[in-house]
């Protein structure tokens, strides 16, 4: 249709845009999420709270869907809840090697991606 053809064209100069905004940048780095997860809880008690809320989720990580950059999500720390925290890592279209060059280097300085979450709150005996 008419509408469809028209978000494709906004699209491609959105993405247009956006790169050459970026011309000059190896890389985009931003928090995976803005907010922790929900409790799985919340989730199972109310569908309707956790697909409204999902918008928040996916609002660092669709950047790179957006825009088909190439992305990676490295383990940075932990909320004062123990939930993890990530780091996503974007860099342009077929630039993987740049993520993971990024990737290995933090990796190298920190050892978030060995440490594990306290999940005895979750074990029931």
């Amino acid at each position: 249709t008419g509408e469809y053809l028209q978000n494709i064209l906004t699209w491609k100069r959105l993405r247009a845009k956006a790169l050459k905004t970026l011309k000059d940048v190896d890389a985009l780095l931003v928090p995976t999420t803005m907010i922790p997860a929900l409790p799985v809880a919340d989730v199972d008690a109310d569908a309707d709270t956790y697909t409204g809320r999902n918008i928040n989720y996916l609002r660092n990580t669709s950047i790179g869907n957006t825009l088909n950059l190439c992305g990676l999500n490295l383990p940075c720390g932990f909320t004062v809840e123990g939930l993890p925290i990530g780091l996503m890592v974007f860099a342009k279209p077929f630039q993987e090697s740049v993520v993971l060059r990024i990737g290995y280097a933090f990796q190298q300085l920190t050892d978030w991606h060995q440490r594990l979450p306290d999940l005895s709150w979750a074990v029931t005996i």
